[in-house]
């Protein structure tokens, strides 16, 4: 018998039962993000699924990505940030925001 042939079955099996166990985790926890999404307007959702694309964004890509007004922007930005779903970094013209 070749176990040549064998031994990738079996790193593929392993593989799979590492995996899938994560998989499961994972998908429960965007479960439950999505879930507490639920009550927020619909541009924090649409910043937060931009902001899940990209690992940063500022104030005028964030305008660009939603086509959402920059102050409105801005008010949606800092309730995000307050409820701490997302992270404010830099300062005035320098400031980008992250999960």
């Amino acid at each position: 018998m070749d176990m040549s042939v064998i031994l990738p079955v079996m790193n593929e099996a392993e593989n799979l039962r590492v995996l899938i166990p994560r998989l499961v985790a994972l998908l429960d926890r965007e479960r439950i993000t999505r879930s507490s999404e639920a009550d927020l307007p619909e541009l924090s959702i649409r910043v937060l699924e931009a902001l899940r694309t990209k690992e940063r964004l500022t104030i005028a890509q964030l305008a660009s990505i939603t086509g959402a007004n920059r102050n409105t922007l801005k008010v949606r930005l800092r309730e995000l940030v307050a409820d701490k779903r997302v992270q404010q970094r830099g300062k005035a013209r320098a400031t980008w925001y992250s999960l």
